[in-house]
């Protein structure tokens, strides 16, 4: 019955205190139940938060708002990923997203010296007299040596 008193106190112009004497329910009783309502609702964001907060550092602070919400999802918590958010800048945490991977290319620290470049500037090859004589290609596997070669046809 509250609930229903509040929606029309929130939904018309006129004070509370006319809405409560109009459906004659005692001002104090109303009160008291609104605090109730704020005091469950105070406790359910507290629960999120802590939970909110578990999520974030088990995972090392790189889940964000979306994975967070899919975790709380797998343990049976319904939230908005807005909410997440919300309280995720509540409480001034950030994800930290991780450095992309960039693969090295070469391995340069060996004695087992290097290939000549045969395609320096006074090479006999240099330039190509037609399309497609030249090719060059690099390969690279995990700890072996690049190995460059050309292809002359």
């Amino acid at each position: 019955m509250y609930l229903i008193i509040k929606k029309v106190i929130s939904k018309t112009v006129q004070p509370r205190k006319l809405v409560l004497e109009t459906l004659e329910i005692d001002k104090s009783s109303y009160y008291v139940y609104s605090k109730a309502l704020r005091d469950e609702e105070l406790a359910k964001n507290a629960f999120l938060k802590s939970k909110i907060k578990r999520i974030f550092h088990e995972h090392k602070s790189r889940y964000g708002a979306r994975r967070i919400k899919e975790q709380l999802k797998r343990e049976n918590v319904t939230i908005a990923r807005n909410t997440v958010a919300k309280y995720m800048k509540i409480m001034d945490i950030e994800s930290l997203q991780s450095k992309s991977f960039r693969p090295k290319t070469t391995l340069s620290k060996h004695n087992l010296g290097y290939f000549p470049n045969l395609l320096a500037k006074n090479s006999p090859h240099l330039p190509p007299k037609k399309i497609n004589k030249i090719w060059v290609a690099e390969l690279a596997t995990s700890k072996q040596l690049c190995k460059a070669f050309v292809i002359w046809q």
